[in-house]
């Protein structure tokens, strides 16, 4: 009797601790959904709002830079990311600066950088433009003395601290030779180019592909999962208990049917036909 008391408790808490168990897994799946869906909705404001900039900024006419930027700041003025902007002044002799090994475009190139100084005295870091890394192309050969040039207004790259020939981001301190005050973000150079164009400034950089993406979905796929996890746990634990309950319905587990003893079980014996009995005679 009392070891079967004992083997009685022990599948009960065995029960507990798997639905403890299953709980625990559902929330933590859960929780981590929530997360991954969290860095895909930031990802999506991200980009709709540099889509809704630039936009916004495609059908304005260029203006001049001081009206765009009151001064030295981490970032642009809100309103002012891909607004061309006009600017006179000269190019800071020996500010070029390469960044190697840019992707565009699905290949590899090498960028141009310089500084731009104004004709009220701050400075402006220009991207000139770009060369294949192949086939031994030459640095853009800046023209000097006074230019008017036309830039696509961009806050500056998240800086990962490389310079020299490692640097690949577009961050003002890796770049020498500023003077006077440095106004926020950079500019790309915009207009037309020919070849005289390119070989002073470099081929233009093309503006980024700009799109959605797939992120709006995968927050929704996320947060789906977020939801799905307890649910499906609350169902696992509800079928089993049901399960639990009809298998000890009368109290204890039904036995099953030995066969009789012998081994074999025989087929029931059938009535001879009146046929059968008249050929039997």
């Amino acid at each position: 009797m009392g070891g079967r008391g004992r083997a009685g408790g022990v599948a009960p808490a065995r029960r507990v601790a798997a639905a403890f168990a299953l709980v625990l897994a559902a929330l933590a799946i859960s929780a981590l959904s929530v997360i991954a869906g969290r860095w895909q909705w930031g990802r999506h404001e991200t980009r709709s709002h540099a889509l809704a900039a630039y936009t916004a900024a495609a059908g304005a006419p260029p203006v001049a830079i001081a009206t765009l930027d009151p001064g030295p700041a981490d970032a642009l003025p809100r309103g002012s990311e891909w607004r061309l902007a006009t600017a006179s002044g000269a190019f800071v002799p020996g500010s070029v600066t390469v960044l190697r090994n840019r992707s565009l475009d699905g290949g590899r190139v090498n960028e141009y950088l310089a500084w731009f100084a104004l004709d009220d005295g701050a400075t402006l870091l220009v991207q000139t433009g770009w060369q294949p890394l192949e086939g031994g192309a030459a640095a853009p050969r800046l023209p000097t003395g006074r230019v008017d040039i036309t830039v696509e207004l961009r806050n500056q790259e998240p800086d990962d601290g490389k310079r020299g020939d490692g640097a690949t981001r577009i961050v003002a301190p890796q770049v020498s030779g500023s003077v006077g005050k440095s106004l926020a973000g950079y500019g790309v150079l915009r207009g037309d180019c020919n070849a005289a164009c390119i070989a002073s400034y470099g081929h233009p950089v093309p503006d980024p592909e700009l799109t959605l993406g797939p992120h709006l979905a995968y927050t929704v796929q996320w947060y789906g999962f977020a939801v799905l996890a307890p649910a499906g746990a609350v169902l696992m634990l509800v079928r089993g208990g049901s399960d639990s309950e009809g298998s000890n319905a009368g109290g204890e587990t039904p036995k099953p049917k030995r066969p009789p003893r012998g081994g074999v079980q025989r087929a029931p014996r059938r009535e001879r036909t009146d046929e059968e009995i008249e050929d039997a005679l």
